[in-house]
């Protein structure tokens, strides 16, 4: 008999039935300007939850962010918190993607979802310095290069910014929405006596 023991994992956190105001969902669908991406299309305003409109969404999606911190990194520190930095809207419709990319300048980033279908996932990708290609004839936590996480409305998929991810062509015309952010921490992380003390 084999013991298999799972190391070094990656933490992909879903939480889901986010309450949103309807004023907040309103306003997403109606009145943010963007522009063409990649694939897709991204708000102009990419510190978008500093609106006053999206307070309490922000205030929500932070103590969630900080679940994820303490469950992931477990901190010494319990003044340690993470804050949201930047933050923007991604529109896709028929046809169009999201590429594939990951989040620089940030240790945790969330993706909510204001609208999204059945069969909408995003795709998290595992590391290209992977030097052999080895078919498989089935697909497992070990082997697969692409994992899909099956999203919808009101949720919030939180996971490390240094992960690469997608959005697959969209096959039908419903809007989706979602919104992105990125994350640093504030406090004091290292250690003062190791000469690794960093106060942020």
């Amino acid at each position: 008999m084999s013991i298999v023991s799972e190391i070094f994992c990656t933490p992909i956190f879903q939480y889901e039935n986010i309450n949103i105001r309807k004023k907040e969902s309103n306003l997403v669908e109606n009145e943010i300007e963007s522009f063409k991406n990649v694939g897709n299309s991204t708000s102009l305003d990419n510190y978008i939850l500093d609106r006053k409109e999206f307070k309490e969404l922000k205030n929500v999606l932070t103590n969630k962010i900080n679940n994820y911190f303490q469950e992931v990194y477990a901190p010494l520190n319990k003044d340690l918190k993470l804050y949201i930095t930047q933050s923007w809207l991604n529109y896709t419709t028929e046809n169009q993607f999201h590429h594939s990319h990951h989040h620089n300048n940030s240790l945790v980033s969330g993706v909510f979802y204001f609208k999204a279908d059945k069969d909408d996932h995003i795709c998290f990708e595992k590391d290209k310095s992977i030097a052999f290609d080895i078919p498989s004839d089935q697909t497992n936590n070990f082997n697969a290069r692409v994992w899909g996480v099956s999203v919808e409305p009101n949720m919030l998929v939180v996971f490390p910014s240094t992960v690469t991810h997608s959005v697959q062509q969209k096959r039908n015309n419903n809007l989706r929405i979602s919104l992105a952010f990125n994350t640093f921490i504030k406090g004091t992380i290292g250690s003062k006596q190791n000469l690794t003390e960093l106060k942020l």
